[in-house]
């Protein structure tokens, strides 16, 4: 390695520590453009693309340095990483399993091995790869924190608030965490202090559209239906074509007994989405509450098309009450 490459590539590593991945990468592709072959600027680049969410781009770098040197084995970490972000995740556990073999007691390993587990499915299993990291640093934030929401995942919401509120005492404005806290409160009948949570997240960022919908949802579980519309407006001030507010929004106005309302916020979910099938089974319980059989029936059977096509099988059993219904209606 020349002294000028040597000199790109701390230059570069100041520029992490600096939290400037992008002007790190500056100085990686000109130590990579006097030495195409060097491993160490290619891994850092790829690294630094991790952080700038340029995952397709960091894979190849990850890929060009295991092609020129096989035994580099910290990028098989960095691989799982990219590859997790990607969704690749039989490949994503291969790499991280082969960085495992060199290093079985890294911990942030093990994490991203429990994160990977628990993106495949099998979130009892990752449960026990995150209890592993737990036992070799008992303050591990990353453990802790997605321990907790795994547990969320799980349905076991107060195991699940424990370790969400530990996770909380070490970083108190993790709008993740709070958003949790608040969803394990509300699955728990804790409406207030589910709102509590939330109120607290957007102190922080008060443009979190998602925390506003889940905070609306407790307001309007809560009967609070005015509050609740008044959140739900805030959102679509900022994410107009957020269906799921949309259809929350219908759902409010037909608690205030206000089915206009309600029908066109279906319309507009459905102008935005014409397939989704909640819209076309709440426009036709609106259509038919409002007595417009010819509409409501037009509305069911589009429903029924949608669900159908899309194969949403989630969506059977009440696919099977609109056809028991239509029998009765239909000529």
């Amino acid at each position: 390695m020349t002294s000028e490459v040597s000199n790109y590539i701390e230059l570069a590593n100041e520029k992490f520590e600096e939290n400037e991945p992008a002007e790190a990468i500056e100085f990686l592709e000109k130590a990579i453009e006097l030495e195409p072959d060097n491993v160490t600027a290619i891994f850092l680049k790829g690294t630094g693309l991790i952080e700038l969410g340029d995952d397709e781009r960091a894979l190849q770098c990850f890929d060009k340095v295991l092609e020129l040197d096989p035994g580099y084995t910290d990028v098989h970490y960095n691989k799982a990483l990219a590859l997790l972000y990607l969704d690749d995740l039989d490949e994503a556990e291969r790499s991280v399993d082969k960085f495992l073999e060199s290093e079985p007691e890294n911990i942030n390993a093990i994490i991203l091995k429990a994160l990977i587990m628990a993106s495949l499915g099998k979130k009892t299993l990752a449960l026990n790869y995150f209890d592993d990291a737990l036992s070799m640093d008992p303050n591990s934030f990353l453990a802790l924190k997605n321990k907790g929401i795994t547990l969320f995942e799980l349905e076991n919401y107060k195991d699940a608030m424990k370790y969400l509120n530990l996770a909380l005492k070490m970083e108190p404005e993790d709008e993740d965490i709070l958003l949790y806290l608040g969803l394990a409160s509300a699955s728990l009948n804790k409406l207030d202090k589910a709102i509590g949570f939330y109120n607290k997240a957007l102190d922080i960022n008060k443009h979190n559209t998602s925390i506003i919908y889940y905070k609306t949802c407790a307001m309007a579980d809560m009967g609070k239906l005015d509050e609740a519309i008044n959140c739900i407006t805030d959102i679509l001030e900022v994410e107009p074509e957020f269906t799921s507010a949309l259809t929350l929004k219908a759902e409010i106005y037909m608690g205030l007994e206000r089915p206009e309302d309600a029908l066109e916020c279906y319309k507009a979910v459905q102008e935005i989405d014409p397939d989704d099938p909640e819209a076309w089974l709440g426009m036709g319980n609106v259509l038919k509450d409002l007595e417009k059989k010819e509409d409501s029936i037009e509305a069911y059977e589009k429903f029924i098309e949608v669900v159908e096509k899309n194969e949403l099988s989630d969506w059977d059993l009440e696919v099977g009450r609109v056809r028991d219904y239509l029998k009765t209606v239909k000529p």
